[in-house]
């Protein structure tokens, strides 16, 4: 794999992460449901979404 063919795999991946992530908030937004992050292991941050 070259480094060119690198970076547009990385990107795909990129597009598709930020696709979900705005998947998951926009069904929690219709739901009224809360999100919960994980920061880091042991650490978790609730969300409210309106």
């Amino acid at each position: 794999m070259t480094k060119k063919e690198g970076h547009k795999l990385l990107d795909t991946i990129i597009k598709g992460m930020k696709s979900a992530i705005a998947e998951v908030y926009d069904n929690a937004r219709k739901n009224g449901t809360e999100l919960v992050i994980s920061k880091k292991p042991g650490v978790v941050t609730k969300i409210k979404v309106k």
